[in-house]
């Protein structure tokens, strides 16, 4: 008889879940292979281990017995899997703060955790979601979705949308401004897959406005540049205006709506790792220092800034 760990976690999320497809989705596999697992784990062991009652999968008398030794199997398992890991640290995290905050934070814990090898991935929103999800990163750091079932957010701060002209544009002198006002100028997007494109999008449909940019650029220092050499005006977080000086490039804030958004740490639901809490803690104990606090780019939670 050969039980691999995969079918006994399967198992388990089968039990807990009641649902094939949830199930299956938590595994990262099809129902269509999950459904042949569980076959194939019940003729391993000779008895059923589900039957389907009210729309839903629940174990037999049998399968309950099995799933109090599965569970602490797989539990021993991952704990002792996590032990060996426990060297390794992977963020994944999008690029404005892999390029900012985090090294800050990072420089900060690994004074304290020597033998802790710190792992720095930086990629767009959704790769994040993926790479937490998939196990490949222990934490991601983004922005946080509230909607979110399976992952947890710890929010560490706000930052808002802001439109970015030339300075020699007519409304570079302005405070604020609003959507529609700038609606007709903003014609270099980040592009479609990038989290600040979507809250755009977002906020013109609620003003019933088509946003069909000219051009959409991948790299934030891509867009910067062109609004320098006065090809148009952009969209940006107020982030992007902390990471470094940018002549001739004026980042207004929106408003009417105001967008913020709100980064964090993100975390799978269950997922331990002694790392997660003091990367949090790291990083709240850094946020009053870093320049970007101070100078008004970003804002603690619960205490936008302007």
């Amino acid at each position: 008889m050969e039980i691999s760990y995969r079918q006994l976690k399967a198992f388990t999320l089968l039990v807990e879940e009641k649902n094939m497809q949830s199930a299956a989705e938590k595994c990262f596999i099809t129902q269509s292979a999950l459904s042949q697992s569980m076959k194939r784990l019940s003729d391993q062991l000779g008895c059923p281990l589900f039957i389907r009652q009210d729309n839903k999968l629940v174990p037999t008398e049998k399968g309950k017995c099995f799933y109090l030794e599965a569970k602490e199997i797989v539990g021993r398992l991952e704990r002792f899997k996590l032990e060996i890991d426990q060297s390794n640290f992977t963020i994944s995290s999008l690029y404005s703060l892999a390029a900012s905050f985090i090294p800050m934070a990072i420089f900060q814990i690994q004074k304290k955790y020597l033998n802790t090898n710190f792992i720095l991935l930086e990629t767009k929103y959704k790769q994040i979601e993926m790479e937490v999800r998939s196990g490949i990163a222990d934490i991601g750091v983004t922005i946080i979705d509230p909607n979110w079932t399976d992952l947890e957010g710890l929010p560490l701060f706000n930052d808002h949308l802001c439109f970015i002209c030339n300075e020699e544009h007519p409304l570079a002198m302005k405070k604020e401004v609003s959507w529609e006002e700038v609606y007709p100028l903003v014609n270099i997007s980040v592009a479609p897959e990038n989290s600040i494109r979507y809250l755009v999008d977002e906020a013109y449909q609620q003003l019933k406005l088509d946003y069909s940019p000219q051009f959409n650029i991948n790299r934030a220092e891509t867009i910067i540049g062109m609004v320098q050499n006065n090809l148009g005006c952009s969209i940006l977080s107020s982030t992007f205006a902390f990471l470094k000086q940018h002549e001739k490039v004026k980042f207004i804030p929106l408003n009417s709506p105001k967008v913020l958004r709100t980064i964090g740490i993100i975390k799978r639901k269950g997922h331990h790792h002694p790392m997660i809490a003091a990367f949090h803690e790291s990083s709240l104990a850094l946020l009053p220092k870093w320049d970007a606090t101070i100078n008004d780019y970003i804002g603690p939670i619960g205490k936008p800034s302007a």
